[in-house]
């Protein structure tokens, strides 16, 4: 963060821990689509379900002839300094871990574009998605 790059080395930084439930973790049901949505650092888990995806590949989530979909929106400011993991991002839409990769980047010329626009724009899948009972997580600032 800009925060942490302004520090000087020995500099004391306070931070605050959080257990976590187990609750947030990647769904075990291969034959589920999934669709993941974030905004900003938000992609941080969602680096972590790629990675698991791509690791168990070939026993529980091969996407390739199933018409399993694994979607994700991604909402950043900037696609030239905030796409964060854009070559892993796109490695892993390359080998079929990702089906489709949304990126919404709101300080991309005269016009705002946030994930919201997107998934408007594809409403009409977004519905048959929870209408086959995907699976969706969100992920981002919970205060925004």
């Amino acid at each position: 963060t800009g925060y942490l790059a302004s520090l000087q080395e020995g500099s004391v930084v306070h931070a605050r821990l959080c257990h976590n439930s187990g609750d947030f973790k990647l769904t075990q049901d291969s034959n589920n689509n999934i669709v993941m949505i974030c905004a900003g650092t938000g992609i941080a888990p969602f680096r972590g379900f790629i990675q698991e995806m791509a690791a168990y590949r070939d026993h529980y989530y091969h996407h390739d002839d199933d018409g399993i979909e694994v979607l994700l929106f991604m909402g950043i400011r900037r696609e030239d300094c905030d796409y964060l993991y854009e070559q892993e991002l796109k490695e892993a839409l390359e080998r079929g871990v990702l089906t489709e990769i949304n990126i919404a980047a709101s300080r991309k010329g005269t016009e705002k574009e946030y994930v919201q626009d997107l998934l408007l724009k594809q409403s009409n899948k977004i519905w048959l998605l929870i209408n086959q009972l995907s699976t969706f997580y969100i992920c981002g600032n919970a205060n925004r």
